[in-house]
């Protein structure tokens, strides 16, 4: 019997720095607004004070908005911008590095310092959302 429980024990705080995981959020917007997402953050101007949404590129994905003098940019990095390549260290794809992580089985004695320099900790768990085969990890 202590073995069962100190196996459920250890299954259960491996795990501690994460949730399940979720569908991606609804719309937060009201009417008159233009709703941008990205995943579990929502950009809601009012459409009468928007002046300008530019999508910059044809292959890049990044838009600007101006709303009331102040500009948005939301762009997306490539993995040898935004984690240095960090999942090919592991021989794995950016999927996989980031399941991994979340469910705390990424074999490597550096776990900590990886989870650290994600901010990833018992105040700031990270999420997981899913929509289909999509998935999106903050």
């Amino acid at each position: 019997m202590n073995i069962i429980i100190s196996f459920l024990l250890l299954i259960i705080s491996s795990n501690t720095l994460a949730s399940a995981i979720l569908q991606f959020p609804k719309l937060k917007c009201s009417t008159g607004t233009l709703q941008l997402n990205i995943v579990d953050v929502s950009f809601c101007p009012l459409t009468s004070n928007l002046e300008r949404i530019n999508f910059l590129g044809l292959t890049e994905k990044t838009v600007t908005t101006l709303n009331n003098g102040e500009e948005l940019t939301i762009g997306l990095n490539p993995p040898d911008i935004s984690i240095s390549n960090l999942h090919k260290k592991f021989n794995l794809t950016v999927h996989e590095f980031f399941l991994s992580l979340y469910e705390g089985t990424l074999k490597t004695d550096n776990l900590g310092l990886i989870k650290e320099a994600f901010d990833i900790d018992k105040s700031n768990k990270m999420k997981v959302y899913k929509k289909g085969n999509v998935f999106a990890f903050t």
